[in-house]
C-alpha cells in the first residue's frame, strides 16, 4: 500500500519538530519549571476530568463527519474501517506540515476512490476552518477594543464577518462550488484533478449541512475544554474565557508551523489568558494538557492502527511473493 503525505521532504517534518521544541523550551525558561510543577500540582482534577470525557464528544464529531464523507461513496461500509482510519488520520496529521496527512485516511478505506474522497474531505477542512475563522473573530473583538480606536477595529472585524458569512453561505450551498470547479477544469486534461472535483460533486445540500453542523459542534466542544481545563488552574469567568481561547485557536490555526501546533499554542495562550489575568503557568499547563488530551492521546491510538497496518501489509506481500 502506498502512503501518501509521508513521503514530504525530511526537512520539513524535522524544522516543525525543531521549532516546536525551541519555542516550548524558550516558554518553559521563561516561566521556569517551579512555577509550571507547583501550578500542575495545584491544578483541581474534576475540571480536567471533565475535559478528558468531553474528547468522547470531540471525536465522536469527527467520526460523524468522516462516515458522511465515506457514506457518500459506500453506504456499507462497515464502522470499524471508519474508526480505525480516522484515528490513523489524526496520526498523520500530526506528523505532517498543518496537519495535511490527515488526508492519508483516504487509503485505509478498502477498494475506496482516495481521491474523490479526499475531495469531499478537503471541503470537510474548508468548512472547519471557516468555523474557526467565524469563533475567532468573535474572540478577538473584546482584545481588538481594547487595543484599537473603533474607527480601527470596527472596518477589521466587520470585513471579516463579511469574509466569514460569505463563505459559510458558500459552505451550505454546493451547487455553486460545484459549477466554479467544473469551469476550472472543463477541458478534463487533469484526470486525477477530475476525480477530486468528481468527489466534491457528491456534496448535496443535506450533506453540506450536516457536514457544517458537526464542524460547529466539535469546535463548540474544544472551546469548552479548553476552558475546562483553564479553570482546573484559575478561576476564570465563562464567556470572556470563551472568547480567549476562541482567540487562542484561531491563532494557532492560522500558524501551522510545529509538530501538533506545540509552542504555538502555549504562546497565544500566554498572550491571551494573560489578559485575563491568568498565570503564564496554568496558561502553558492548560494548553499543553490540551494538545495531550485531544491530539496525543488518539495519536498514540492512530499509530497503533498504522502499525498493524503495515505488518498485514507486509505480511499479505511476503505471502504472495512467488517461491
Amino acid at each position: 500500500m502506498d502512503w501518501p503525505f509521508t513521503n514530504n521532504k525530511k526537512w520539513i517534518h524535522w524544522s516543525k519538530i525543531l521549532v516546536a521544541l525551541c519555542v516550548l523550551g524558550l516558554l518553559i525558561h521563561r516561566i521556569s519549571w517551579i512555577d509550571l510543577r507547583n501550578a500542575a500540582v495545584h491544578a483541581q482534577h474534576g475540571w480536567i476530568t471533565a475535559a478528558l470525557v468531553l474528547l468522547a464528544l470531540n471525536l465522536y464529531c469527527q467520526f460523524k463527519r468522516w462516515q458522511l464523507i465515506v457514506r457518500q461513496f459506500d453506504p456499507a461500509i462497515p464502522v470499524k474501517e471508519l474508526v480505525r482510519s480516522l484515528f490513523a488520520g489524526i496520526t498523520l496529521g500530526l506528523i505532517t506540515p498543518g496537519r495535511i496527512g490527515d488526508l492519508g485516511r483516504t487509503v485505509l478505506i478498502p477498494g475506496a476512490d482516495w481521491l474523490g474522497l479526499m475531495g469531499l474531505m478537503l471541503i470537510e477542512k474548508w468548512y472547519a476552518l471557516l468555523v474557526v475563522y467565524f469563533a475567532g473573530l468573535w474572540g478577538l473583538l473584546p482584545f481588538l477594543r481594547a487595543a484599537l480606536r473603533p474607527e480601527l477595529w470596527v472596518p477589521v472585524e466587520s470585513t471579516g464577518l463579511a469574509l466569514a458569512l460569505t463563505g459559510i453561505g458558500l459552505a451550505l450551498h454546493p451547487a455553486f462550488l460545484n459549477y466554479v470547479l467544473k469551469r476550472f477544469n472543463s477541458s478534463g486534461k487533469h484526470k486525477r484533478l477530475q476525480q477530486v472535483f468528481n468527489g466534491v460533486s457528491r456534496l448535496t445540500p443535506q450533506v453540506s449541512r450536516s457536514l457544517f453542523f458537526y464542524t460547529v459542534a466539535q469546535v463548540a466542544v474544544y472551546l469548552g475544554q479548553f476552558y475546562l481545563l483553564v479553570r482546573a488552574f484559575t478561576p476564570l469567568p465563562l464567556y470572556s474565557g470563551l472568547s480567549a481561547v476562541a482567540a487562542i485557536m484561531w491563532s494557532k490555526t492560522l500558524l501551522p508551523v510545529s509538530l501538533g501546533d506545540l509552542g504555538i499554542r502555549e504562546s497565544a495562550s500566554i498572550y491571551f489568558l494573560g489578559k485575563l489575568q491568568v498565570s503564564e503557568a496554568a496558561a502553558f499547563d492548560s494548553a499543553l494538557l490540551l494538545f495531550a488530551i485531544n491530539v496525543l492521546l488518539p495519536a498514540v491510538a492512530g499509530f497503533a492502527v498504522l502499525m498493524k497496518s503495515r505488518v498485514l501489509q507486509s505480511s499479505k506481500e511476503s505471502r504472495q511473493e512467488p517461491t
